[in-house]
């Protein structure tokens, strides 16, 4: 049998038939009707068998590469190895191994990504928050999401939540915003080891307070800080429910949130009291605060302005309407914005803010929404308040739980005449001219 050469080959052409063009060692080159050239190995099985294997086509596959392929089979050939059946083993372990690969794949992509838990953590718990969990949403959508949300959970590393945290802290800032963050990411990663989704706690060895360590403000205005800052409210730049929404944090020592939902419907000029659900309070009890004649005056003011405009707010928002056209209560945040902007002396005024940078700076230093709820208590005990009369004014949850469950005194009357006498000390220090006498209150 004459040996082939690629010149053989490639003159060779298509027939009726398969043509088989032998080189010697059980090599064959098959060329077929349509011209096409399959390289082929026939050999006898051990049952004297003759069986033909398939070794690639011509000129993907050399002459001299089939030749070297059919010596190395020539020579499984020898030991007994029969190279079809050997092939149907490889190309079965070949489909088990890509079907295993697959299933390790299928698994790994089934398994809880950092999104999907996110997900399911704002769902169950998040929401649950007075703001639907807007804050925290906003954080995780910013600084979290974007580098971890396509995360197995169970991959999470302590590296991966301090690379988020950084890139946190390069922004800028004295690291509060970083620590929330770690902060809020612990807390999901606790509601994952909770169930079974994780086995540990990720951040439990991440120190909070080495990123940021909270100082407790302790920034009391003082009566002649008062007395200025209402001077100027009138020339700080503010709307009229701004300037009297100072006063009334002032007058009722409540919170800068409890004002900014206050609804008409609570508010009892009459009676002279104002309802804060337990809904907008933050240890979740109502509160009813007792309107002294400064806090009746300002409240009848702020009522009269939302009924102009069809509110039911106490502070309506400007440019907020709901579905049906009336207006929205004013965010809580809006306030504190509007009091730190006119505490920025020396600084250019931030875009679309007011220009009036330094309109409420106090000899003091920096003063928030705030400190006027402490300002106001503290004015209550220079005038003679007992301190747990002082604290139920400010609707704290008594600490001591044997108090909290067995004295069940509702100080309602002591409240009264503590908040007049804030009301008084108010009116007094507003206009230093009048007549107003301010008595401390006797001890109980």
């Amino acid at each position: 049998m004459a040996k082939l050469s690629d010149r053989l080959i490639k003159a060779a052409k298509g027939e009726g038939k398969d043509q088989f063009l032998g080189d010697g060692g059980g090599l064959y080159l098959r060329v077929t009707p349509v011209g096409t050239k399959v390289w082929m190995y026939r050999f006898k099985n051990a049952t004297n068998q003759t069986k033909w294997l398939d070794l690639g086509t011509y000129p993907s596959k050399s002459l001299a590469e089939a030749r070297a392929d059919a010596t190395s089979l020539k020579v499984k050939r020898r030991e007994g190895i029969d190279p079809v059946e050997e092939r149907a083993r490889l190309a079965d372990a070949n489909r088990a191994a890509e079907a295993e690969s697959k299933a390790k794949l299928a698994a790994f992509n089934a398994r809880m990504k950092v999104q999907e838990l996110y997900e399911r953590w704002i769902a169950l718990e998040i929401s649950k928050r007075k703001d639907q969990g807007a804050g925290t949403r906003r954080m995780f959508e910013k600084d979290v999401l974007p580098d971890l949300g396509e995360m197995a959970v169970e991959d999470v590393r302590k590296g991966h939540i301090a690379a988020v945290v950084d890139k946190v802290l390069a922004r800028g800032g004295n690291g509060r915003m970083a620590a929330l963050v770690l902060s809020s990411m612990r807390q999901m990663l606790r509601f994952a080891v909770e169930r079974d989704v994780i086995d540990g706690d990720p951040t439990a060895t991440i120190c909070k307070s080495r990123i940021h360590k909270p100082t407790e403000r302790e920034r009391v205005l003082s009566a002649e800080e008062l007395a200025i800052l209402i001077a100027r409210l009138p020339n700080a730049g503010l709307c009229e429910s701004s300037q009297l929404a100072v006063l009334a944090m002032l007058s009722t020592c409540c919170r800068v949130g409890e004002l900014s939902k206050a609804n008409l419907k609570d508010l009892d000029l009459d009676k002279a009291t104002w309802r804060i659900p337990a809904e907008n309070s933050k240890n979740k009890r109502e509160h009813i605060v007792a309107l002294s004649d400064f806090s009746i005056g300002v409240m009848r003011t702020l009522k009269d302005r939302a009924d102009r405009i069809g509110s039911e707010w106490l502070l309506p928002a400007r440019n907020k309407l709901d579905p049906h056209k009336k207006p929205l209560p004013v965010c809580e945040k809006s306030l504190s914005k509007q009091i730190g902007d006119r505490q920025r002396p020396g600084q250019k005024p931030m875009k679309g803010r007011s220009p009036l940078v330094d309109a409420l700076v106090l000899a003091g230093g920096k003063w928030t929404a705030h400190d006027l709820r402490r300002t106001g208590a503290t004015l209550m005990g220079e005038l003679g308040v007992r301190p747990d009369v002082i604290e139920r004014c400010l609707n704290h949850t008594e600490q001591d739980r044997m108090k909290r469950t067995y004295q069940r005194h509702s100080y309602q009357e002591e409240m009264r005449a503590a908040w007049s006498l804030l009301g008084d000390r108010l009116a007094l220090i507003s206009c230093p001219q009048a007549n107003i006498t301010v008595l401390p209150m006797r001890a109980a």
